[in-house]
């Protein structure tokens, strides 16, 4: 068993805690040229229709490795009192502030996640499945897995979907949609910019259960 470091938005922290999100997405950074299929091989994936042709690992495990979730973080001015060390921006503004031992301090400055230290971590996943498809492969049980969730909303023309606060909009405006797999694909291009989900990249399916300490 290997463990890894993996990097969530805000938005995302919120899901896994929440349970609503158990699957995540990521490019494959060689994707390869042309027609085909990717084949497993044992711990590799093998792209046998080029020339030379690609091998490659998922760099976020197998079945069974962990991953220790990076997330926006700070360290807390009141730790020195006996509190917690760190503060993290996902439940920050669920607590109440400026009421030392009962609440969180306010935070001038926010650290990425991709500085969060080992000890800093709190969330702990175990990959429990790993394959290689097409974005646009999306299935809409697996658009509800990456914590995309339904709202009632004009039930007269059913029940579209929000992603507003999947995408870490804080502006006031929803987004709605039809489908899980529609309001995923604005969510991914939210992320990865206009265009994105057009090119249907290759893509890394990580799915993964959280392990409660």
């Amino acid at each position: 068993m290997k463990e890894r470091p993996i990097l969530f938005s805000t938005e995302m922290v919120k899901a896994i805690l929440e349970g609503r999100k158990t699957q995540t997405r990521r490019i494959i950074k060689k994707q390869p040229h042309g027609a085909g299929e990717w084949v497993r091989q044992l711990a590799s994936w093998l792209f046998p229709n080029v020339n030379p042709y690609i091998k490659l690992k998922c760099p976020y495990g197998q079945p069974g490795d962990r991953l220790w979730v990076r997330e926006t973080w700070a360290l807390n001015p009141w730790s020195y009192l006996g509190g917690c060390k760190y503060i993290y921006r996902s439940d920050y503004e669920s607590f109440p502030k400026n009421e030392i031992g009962k609440s969180y301090p306010d935070i001038d400055k926010w650290r990425p996640s991709i500085f969060m230290p080992r000890e800093a971590c709190r969330i702990l996943l175990e990959v429990t499945d790993v394959r290689v498809e097409r974005l646009q492969d999306i299935t809409e049980e697996d658009a509800k897995a990456e914590g995309i969730t339904d709202i009632e909303f004009y039930p007269d023309e059913g029940f579209p979907l929000s992603i507003g606060h999947m995408a870490g909009q804080d502006d006031g405006k929803t987004s709605l949609h039809t489908t899980r797999v529609k309001a995923y694909a604005a969510l991914w291009e939210s992320i990865n910019g206009e265009g994105s989900w057009e090119k249907n990249p290759w893509v890394w399916v990580i799915s993964f259960e959280r392990i409660q300490s």
